[in-house]
């Protein structure tokens, strides 16, 4: 595989797979089993819910090296809060995921449709020198692809 080219699946945990991709892998495995076949995969449950510390620590344990995770982003922040949260709640989400080491490679904030583009808002949310990977969730709204040219356009050096 060509460096930097990482190719996976969005989660791997789904019963559908149970007969074919995990046949004769007892569940506990299915990680393990995983990684033998991608190297990244993409967690949404993290979207959902807010995951054990002790769930990240055994992911870094049963993925060998090079494995990279995308952690998505919990909706809590985006979609509650709307980007207006103390950085002490963002520290504790980012800490837990921090537990996956060189292993993650991008938390990924998904945007609802219905949070109009604020570039202060995203800025102050983004922070300084933060890596951030960002989407705007296209199910109802339609201006997805507008916002997001919209906003790279915004956060481009030198730009007004």
């Amino acid at each position: 595989m060509r460096a930097g080219l990482y190719i996976g699946t969005s989660g791997w945990s789904y019963p559908g797979w149970k007969d074919d991709f995990f046949a004769g892998v007892p569940r506990k495995d299915w990680l393990r089993h995983y990684v033998t076949q991608f190297g990244a995969v993409k967690v949404n449950a993290t979207f959902y819910g807010r995951l054990q510390p002790s769930t990240f620590e055994r992911w870094e344990r049963e993925a060998p090296a090079g494995v990279k995770f995308a952690i998505k982003g919990n909706r809590y922040l985006t979609h509650v809060s709307r980007l207006l949260f103390s950085p002490d709640a963002l520290a504790r989400k980012r800490d837990i995921v921090m537990t996956l080491g060189d292993k993650l490679a991008v938390v990924i904030w998904q945007m609802p449709w219905s949070l109009k583009l604020d570039l202060p808002r995203i800025e102050g949310w983004l922070g300084e020198g933060r890596q951030v990977h960002v989407y705007f969730d296209n199910t109802d709204g339609g201006h997805a692809p507008k916002d997001a040219l919209r906003l790279m356009a915004m956060l481009q050096p030198g730009s007004p």
